[in-house]
């Protein structure tokens, strides 16, 4: 999982990491992104194929300063969403004949 903190007031998103890489952040509901701000974020998971390898160990995904929010050094600012859309129309022209 990649996990985003606000810093301002501690609201966390999160999103499971795929096999190639990728991920898509949501909070309330899965995969429906993040609210506009400033985020630490951090990784946390193990590599299950380890397990199943018989290893019997879980091992983490990454290193260990990445798998929290005060040491992993992960920032991302989330711009604010344009929240005003103007549409200019002209007005209908009125004929009276």
């Amino acid at each position: 999982m990649v996990i985003f903190t606000n810093v301002t007031d501690s609201f966390q998103a999160k999103g499971e990491i795929n096999k190639d890489g990728t991920y898509v952040v949501g909070s309330t509901k899965a995969r429906n992104g993040l609210p506009p701000g400033e985020y630490k974020v951090f990784v946390s998971g193990i590599d299950t194929t380890a397990q199943s390898l018989g290893m019997g160990i879980p091992v983490p995904l990454c290193a260990e300063k990445y798998q929290n929010a005060s040491t992993s050094g992960l920032t991302c600012t989330v711009p604010a969403p344009k929240n005003t859309y103007n549409i200019e129309l002209e007005p209908h022209p009125v004929n009276y004949h």
